[in-house]
């Protein structure tokens, strides 16, 4: 049993100590992506279009939680709750409904540098 516990302290010990420098220093793959100013029309261009895909993610998101706001509306729980979670959808839909717009807004910014560069 003493090996049991003393084997997990240590795992603990080793997770705990390794994720704060995960969190300082992170990794390619770790992050999934590497940050990399765009140069070239066709950096513009890919950016443009991964902004594009972000504002129909971040749209269909938004679509999303307002239908959950509208079925917490007319649901007959508990009402008290019920309209907690109604404004809490509602919120989450408006923040995703501002990220798209940003993500628009990017997605613009990078064609128009991707004209300019051509």
């Amino acid at each position: 049993m003493k090996l049991v516990a003393s084997l997990l302290t240590m795992f603990a010990a080793f997770a705990i100590s390794t994720s704060t420098a995960y969190a300082a220093d992170p990794t390619r793959e770790e992050t999934g992506r590497v940050v990399k100013l765009p140069e070239t029309a066709a950096d513009h261009a890919a950016l443009a279009k991964y902004y594009d895909d972000k504002a129909g993610e971040w749209r269909r998101e938004a679509e999303y939680h307002q239908g959950m706001a509208a079925e917490y509306k007319k649901s007959h729980g508990d009402t008290k709750n019920a309209a907690m979670m109604e404004k809490h959808c509602a919120k989450l839909s408006k923040d995703a409904r501002d990220m798209a717009k940003e993500a628009k807004t990017m997605a613009d910014y990078h064609r128009l540098r991707a004209g300019e560069s051509k």
